[in-house]
């Protein structure tokens, strides 16, 4: 009877310290992504959009503290576009291309007098970040 004890004791604790190991790891926090956009450090954040000229341009974004980054979703004010290369896209928008820890972004002009939003979800491992972009509309 007292082995049984002991067995059903050990077996509850192998339970909880299990349980303590997996929460811990599976609940890890990656550092923000943070960005430098043409040579100009930022803070780029999931609630502040990014401010782009009506007339387009091409951008580069760097990420300086993840590498090998990854399209996972982009969403402009029409529509939500399904990614099927995680590496390069194209919208009505623009072009949006990943390379190493950069996002290309060549953004055609914006012909209307309203003004646009693009969010673009990229990933690096685990770690993800929305950036969120607004794009002047054409004076009257």
């Amino acid at each position: 009877m007292r082995t049984y004890k002991n067995i059903c004791l050990w077996i509850v604790i192998t339970i909880f310290a299990c349980s303590l190991y997996s929460k811990g790891s599976v609940e890890k926090e990656w550092n923000p992504m943070r960005w430098k956009v043409d040579n100009k450090a930022c803070k780029l954040t999931d609630l502040s959009p990014f401010s782009l000229p009506e007339e387009g341009d091409s951008f580069i974004f760097e990420c300086i503290n993840y590498a090998d980054l990854h399209l996972v979703e982009i969403i402009d004010t029409e529509s939500s576009h399904e990614v099927t290369d995680l590496k390069q896209a194209t919208t009505s928008w623009g072009r949006i291309k990943c390379q190493g820890n950069r996002l290309y972004l060549t953004l055609y002009p914006n012909k209307n007098t309203e003004q646009r939003s693009l969010q673009i979800k990229v990933s690096s491992g685990s770690a993800q970040q929305n950036i969120s972009l607004l794009q002047a509309g054409k004076p009257l």
